[in-house]
This record gives C-alpha cells, structure tokens and sequence, in this order.
C-alpha cells in the first residue's frame, strides 16, 4: 500500500499495529472510509471485480442502500461447504430478523448504511450481520464465487467457527431459548417422577413400571427429594435465561428501529 500511495495518492490505506483479526479490520475500514458508495471487499481479490462493479451500479442505479454478493457456489473442500450451508441456513431460520442465504461480507454500502453501521455502540461485531440487521434497502446479486488464484486462506477451520458462534450469540437466542425450554422440561420431568414416586410410597399397589420403591426403606424419601430440588434449579435456570435474554439485548445498545423515510413535516400539527 506505501509503494502504490508513494505512485498514486489516491490510493490510501490504515495500517493495524497488530492482526486484530477480519471482523476488526472490517469495522476499521468503515471507520476511516469516506464516500458516497463504499465496496467491502476482501484483499485477495477472490470475490471478482466485474461483481463488485454490479453492487455499485445496483446501489447507484435502483436506490438501495446495500447490495451484497450471494455465492450461488463456492470452491471449498465438501465438508467446508455443508458446514457454509447449514450454518446460513440456521441463521435463517433462527435469527432475530432476516439473515441472507449464502452472504457474506462482499458488498457495496451506502453513506447512510455505513453511518448508521458506526454509530451501533457494540464491540463484538459481525459485519455481514449488522449489515442485515440495520435493514434499508437491500438487493442481492447471486454470482459464482471462483477458485482463489493465488495463496491460502487465513481463516481455518477454528476461526470460522469463532465466526459462526459470535454470529449465533449476536443475531440469534436460539440457544438460550433451547435452554430454556430443556431446562423447563426436565423440571417437569422431575417433578413427575415424584410424584409417581410418592403415590407409589403412600399406595404400595401403584408401581411404577412395576417397580415399587417402597421396596427399598428411605429411598422414596431419597429421590423424591432429589426430583423435587432437580426441578427447582431447572426451573429457576429457565427463568434466569428469559432474564438474560434480555440482558443481552440492552448490552448490545442498538436502537430499537432505524427510520427509512419521513413522510410529511411531523414538526407541524393540523390545529383545525
């Protein structure tokens, strides 16, 4: 970049003290850029050029805010590419507002977006995300994403799965809503075998699975003591993920909406 700025000054960059990883350098480059129409793209050029020429015509010509890349395939071992599927697929489903299939961070993005992207507080951030999250106007243009020219990808297998489980913790409470609902179940759960248990204990005749647990002296008292604490704590777990939940939620700062357009002057009221 030094010797390509010293030939050109329009060519400028920011150089990191460190690799603070992709997401970082993402969220810098934002930072720092200034235009009406900002590419994101990544550095070995593996995304084409021509594609990324018709996410800016798609922003500059149709008026959206966003135009992202939608990998209609990819070179990547099998193994790889079933993980890329399942996980954008998950996030389809189970994100907290709509998630593209198969985007990544290849985009064009707007002043506006780009502001709007600043000013969310979070410090975790997954940018292809946050990008889906904001809303706007958005277009997806499906492309064919080629075999990489030259050199290997940094982003092995144990970042690309820090990757998806950042993801998951920032766009989705799946998981915690699964908790949940585990946590409940086995309350429940417990809370039956007790009862089954002591029915059994106050009438012999009742078995359960033909099993009589008056048989053993002490042990009714045992597991019904047992059930019955089991079933506290998953309950109060259950109600402690609702609550952190929520927690997260006002961690992360973000507005609760993001205003497209004002349609007439609202500061003027009708007195008649």
């Amino acid at each position: 970049v030094l010797q390509q700025h010293a030939k050109d000054q329009r060519f400028k960059g920011v150089v990191l003290s460190r690799n603070f990883g992709h997401q970082a350098a993402l969220a810098t480059g934002l930072a720092y850029a200034d235009a009406r129409f900002i590419g994101v793209i990544d550095a070995d050029l593996q995304d084409p050029l021509d594609v990324l020429r018709q996410l800016y015509e798609a922003c500059a010509n149709s008026g959206a805010n966003v135009a992202y890349g939608v990998r209609e395939s990819r070179d990547a071992p099998f193994l790889l590419s079933v993980c890329y599927k399942a996980f954008y697929r998950f996030m389809n489903r189970f994100s907290d507002h709509p998630w593209p299939v198969d985007a990544g961070d290849f985009a064009v993005i707007d002043q506006r977006a780009v502001s709007i992207l600043r000013s969310l507080p979070e410090a975790s951030r997954v940018l292809r995300g946050l990008r889906s999250w904001i809303g706007l106007r958005q277009v997806g243009i499906p492309y064919v994403r080629p075999r990489r020219q030259a050199g290997r990808s940094k982003y092995n297998f144990m970042r690309l799965a820090k990757l998806a489980v950042d993801s998951v913790v920032s766009f989705t409470s799946a998981p915690l809503q699964l908790a949940v609902f585990c946590g409940l179940s086995t309350g429940l759960i417990c809370l039956l075998i007790s009862v089954l248990f002591l029915t059994n204990r106050l009438f012999p005749s009742f078995t359960v699975f033909g099993y009589s647990i008056g048989a053993s002296p002490g042990a009714a008292t045992i597991v019904i003591l047992i059930c019955l604490v089991s079933a506290m704590n998953f309950f109060c777990l259950g109600i402690v993920g609702q609550y952190l939940a929520i927690v997260l939620r006002e961690v992360k700062r973000r507005p609760q909406a993001i205003v497209q357009q004002i349609i007439g002057d609202l500061r003027t009221n009708d007195k008649r």
